[in-house]
């Protein structure tokens, strides 16, 4: 792992992007701390809601199964949320 100051990350900022980009690891030492500098998977919140139709025909997921996974992504949601996992 590749490991820059702050300091250092600021003003190499966009080799240091591209680095990563490329797969390599590199850290930012803030403090005692090392932070990763990586890419991450980005999921669009603004899904089309899935019908019971599409869901059984694509997956074979019965209408009853569709709404007790909604119910426990409701909640899941709702417990990320006062975590301050996603925003809201």
């Amino acid at each position: 792992m590749t490991t820059v100051t702050l300091t250092q990350a600021r003003a190499k900022l966009p080799a240091l992007v591209r680095r990563a980009r490329q797969g390599e690891d590199i850290g930012i030492v803030v403090g005692d701390q090392i932070v990763p500098l990586r890419v991450v998977p980005v999921v669009s919140v603004d899904l089309q809601p899935l019908t019971p139709e599409y869901v059984a025909g694509e997956y074979g997921v019965t209408s009853d199964e569709l709404n007790r996974f909604r119910h426990q992504q409701t909640k899941a949601n709702a417990c990320a949320r006062r975590k301050g996992a996603v925003g809201g």
